[in-house]
């Protein structure tokens, strides 16, 4: 489909990453799953991406060859790397770039994102296909200067450069990839597939570990307010570019 210069693709990985979006957006959500409105008159569709890089290539592929949107935006959260950066602050990155799957410390080549509005882009961003578990893999990716680590950007970016198409990504630092939360077993055993917690799971892990109720307090907060964050951010972006080009 011919590109529109009034409509807006955004891309969230899990349904907690969408549904903020939809609530910042005014979105309604179709028959198709897809959720859909206007924002400053303009066409916005949100949609999930799936979680990891090959569902989000994938996603993207095809709402890009079904909508034909002018500008792609990729909003969620990410894992936080660069210490100043507070839980629930934003990362609009000016870059994205890959891990190597098999040297994790290793980065591809930049990929710049585009400006959007009034968003100010500015950082690092990294993409992994697996969770960054490994104390030495993050100081790696501090000491190159990396701001935050997501696993879904890259590769919508690289699908979007290969159609001729503008990509933003905008993320809300849930929790600090150094505090270890989503490397202990016993929290990511409570994880669905699609990145929420399991009742029935969670209160197994709550019987035989009672200090788990902090953990998943923290991560349950640091959630809400990256996900609010982004999709705040990303609403506004929307609205301001929207307006430019009415």
């Amino acid at each position: 489909m011919e590109p529109s210069a009034r409509r807006y693709l955004v891309l969230a990985p899990m349904p907690i990453e969408l549904r903020p979006v939809a609530r910042a957006m005014g979105l309604h959500r179709g028959e198709d799953g897809a959720h859909r409105g206007r924002v400053a008159g303009a066409e916005v569709v949100a949609v999930l991406a799936g979680i990891g890089p090959d569902p989000a290539r994938a996603a993207a592929r095809r709402w890009i060859d079904a909508l034909g949107p002018a500008h792609v935006l990729v909003v969620g959260v990410a894992g936080g790397v660069r210490p100043d950066l507070p839980v629930g602050g934003l990362v609009v990155p000016a870059e994205v770039r890959a891990t190597d799957d098999r040297v994790p410390t290793d980065l591809g080549e930049p990929r710049a994102a585009h400006p959007l509005g009034d968003a100010i882009l500015a950082g690092t961003l990294i993409t992994t296909r697996d969770l960054i578990t490994e104390r030495a893999v993050h100081d790696a990716h501090q000491a190159a200067g990396v701001d935050a680590v997501d696993m879904e950007t890259v590769a919508v970016a690289e699908v979007c450069e290969e159609l001729g198409l503008p990509w933003t990504a905008f993320r809300g630092i849930s929790d600090h990839v150094d505090e270890g939360l989503l490397a202990d077993p016993a929290i990511l055993g409570i994880l669905g597939p699609d990145g929420a917690p399991r009742p029935t799971a969670a209160l197994r892990a709550l019987v035989r570990r009672p200090t788990l109720v902090r953990s998943f307090v923290r991560l349950g907060l640091g959630g809400a307010r990256a996900t609010k964050a982004a999709a705040r951010a990303a609403a506004r972006a929307i609205a301001v570019d929207a307006g430019r080009t009415a």
